[in-house]
């Protein structure tokens, strides 16, 4: 199912059945985290109904019957539930071995997780621009030049797989990566528009945090 049209759920709502067999994936559709899991589901073709949730206003459902951290993704079937966006991007590829995404090697499975970690603190630059100040972006600028430089590396060692002002930083393969990346179909299902995000980030700024940003 897609989210395009899903609404999150809020404080005070009721928990939405879910019928039994049915894969369900607690999301949020701007979370960089939450689209770790979406692209995994998208990518293998797995069936399964989404539930988004407004992080600034979480049900008390959420925090209660399915993660007691309040953070999204989270997956749910048949009374079991996964959170975190790596465990359960590595449980669906577990669980659903179609179109592997993860190597047999383990020390290659090892080097992957240790960049997928490493990847958080680049996800913690970017959130700078948007929230930072302009006296802090020189600083965060050059953190984040840092930080893309050794994705950079990486990628060039792996060949041709493994976003503003901060777009000039990236490095040559690093672009080309991203315009490949864009023609992949699961990431095609799963891409949100420019516009959006701004606006979502926007009114996460004026503390009116709108997570329904594009929908009718």
């Amino acid at each position: 199912m897609s989210i395009a049209s899903q609404k999150a759920f809020v404080t005070g709502s009721e928990f939405p059945p879910l019928k039994p067999g049915t894969l369900r994936l607690y999301s949020m559709r701007l979370c960089p985290y939450a689209q770790r899991a979406r692209l995994v589901l998208a990518h293998k073709n797995i069936q399964h109904e989404v539930v988004n949730i407004n992080l600034s206003k979480k049900p008390e459902w959420y925090l209660e019957k399915v993660n007691p951290m309040g953070k999204v993704p989270a997956l749910e079937k048949d009374g079991k539930i996964i959170y975190e966006s790596d465990i359960c991007c590595d449980y669906l590829d577990q669980v659903y071995p179609n179109d592997k995404l993860t190597p047999d090697d383990p020390y290659q499975q090892a080097r992957d997780r240790m960049l997928l970690s490493y990847y958080g603190q680049v996800t913690t630059q970017y959130y700078k621009f948007y929230f930072g100040t302009p006296d802090s972006f020189p600083a965060t600028a050059e953190a984040l030049g840092k930080l893309l430089s050794e994705f950079d590396k990486e990628l060039e060692k792996r060949g041709k797989f493994f976003g503003g002002k901060a777009m000039e930083y990236l490095k040559p393969n690093l672009m080309a990566y991203i315009k490949r990346m864009v023609d992949v179909p699961a990431v095609k299902k799963c891409l949100t528009s420019e516009e959006n995000h701004l606006k979502f980030y926007h009114s996460i700024k004026s503390g009116k945090g709108d997570y329904d940003i594009g929908l009718e």
